[in-house]
């Protein structure tokens, strides 16, 4: 006859520090990274929503609690540096801090450490945008994020000159997405991490 065993404790272990940074402990999965074995953008930005939510949660604002008052985020421009290579197998640091809140936005970054080699895998900032769910339009931050979840003036990506700047003509690129209805999120957007695939 079967019997149910007791499931291990998750792998992943998340919390605030004083300071207001979040840090989640996040193992490599064998699925996510592609042929190459290592971890690409579009999963590299996951961990970054992934760390952004679990921060969240932690200050006592889930998935439930934007649901119940038809809010929520999404991404309004994202920068990403990736600075070295993970794969399955890796264990990965996640810290996330909010740098700035204006009305209805939020800047939020990223960094994702190698806990073995304590080498930095990316750098990420992401200006997240509040929004009514039922309108997708703007709205004021709550009170009660802005009191829960400190600020830490702190860039995670330091000031670099543009890439192109040096050039009087930059060269520009363009590409055309389709979006698929399969590709939206909860709040019906079609989330930054598929464009990053």
């Amino acid at each position: 006859m079967f019997e149910p065993t007791a499931l291990p404790e998750p792998e992943s272990v998340g919390a605030y520090a004083p300071n207001g940074v979040f840090t989640w402990r996040q193992p490599v999965r064998a699925y996510e990274p592609g042929a190459t074995m290592r971890l690409g953008m579009g999963n590299l930005l996951r961990y970054c929503e992934l760390v952004a939510n679990a921060a969240s949660t932690a200050a006592g604002f889930g998935t439930r609690w934007y649901a119940e008052r038809g809010e929520g985020w999404v991404v309004y421009r994202h920068t990403l540096e990736a600075a070295s290579p993970a794969g399955p197998g890796d264990v990965l640091e996640l810290q996330t801090w909010v740098q700035s809140y204006t009305r209805v936005t939020a800047q939020r970054n990223y960094r994702l450490w190698h806990v073995a080699t304590g080498r930095v895998v990316a750098r990420a900032t992401t200006t997240w945008a509040f929004v009514e769910r039922a309108r997708q339009a703007p709205r004021r931050i709550p009170a009660e994020i802005l009191a829960q979840i400190p600020v830490q003036p702190v860039p995670a990506i330091p000031e670099r000159q543009p890439w192109g700047a040096e050039l009087a003509d930059p060269p520009s690129a363009h590409a055309h997405w389709q979006a698929r209805g399969y590709e939206a999120d909860q709040l019906g957007h079609v989330n930054n991490c598929v464009y990053a695939d």
